[in-house]
């Protein structure tokens, strides 16, 4: 977003920006490089995924690559119809991925977001850690968009990989 940008929002009366930082992590029974190959599987088949928030996420297109992109569109009951792009920075087979999202309703950026996978473990064991760095742009529930989306994707990985389910916290 540039200085215009800022400032025309704020002068529009527009609510100030809000940051949070959301962590998931999870453990599998597998070794990080099995992990990285089905969570590259899970994150980039064009499929409808739904998540156990009910987020319906559509892959649009992607481009799993350093410089490359991937477009989502994505609907949940708490966030509405959304489009994201996501940009990939640093991919490390099997270690760490690094990427930003912006998200989008009706043509006006809503939230961005840096996404960090990080995965460690050994042979028969692995440890994934997600980490978002959000910033939503107005006062919706709109910026928890991406939450919902690797919610969805972790429950298709413990799918894949074995892993026990999670009971849903309310």
């Amino acid at each position: 977003m540039t200085g215009s940008d800022t400032t025309s929002r704020a002068a529009a009366g527009q609510p100030p920006a809000s940051h949070a930082t959301l962590v998931l992590a999870e453990s599998f029974p597998a070794a990080p490089e099995s992990v990285f190959a089905a969570l590259y599987e899970v994150m980039h088949r064009r499929q409808t995924r739904v998540s156990p928030g009910q987020a319906t996420v559509v892959v649009e297109a992607a481009d799993f690559r350093v410089g490359g992109s991937e477009r989502l569109r994505i609907d949940a009951p708490a966030t509405g119809p959304l489009s994201a792009v996501r940009s990939y920075h640093e991919i490390a087979p099997g270690a760490r991925i690094v990427a930003t999202d912006v998200m989008s309703a009706g043509g006006t950026t809503v939230a961005v977001a840096m996404t960090t996978i990080e995965l460690e473990g050994h042979a028969a064991h692995s440890r994934l850690k997600v980490t978002i760095q959000l910033t939503a742009l107005d006062d919706s529930d709109r910026g928890d968009a991406p939450r919902l989306v690797f919610e969805a994707v972790l429950e298709e990985l413990r799918d894949r990989l074995g892993a026990p389910k999670r009971t849903r916290r309310r």
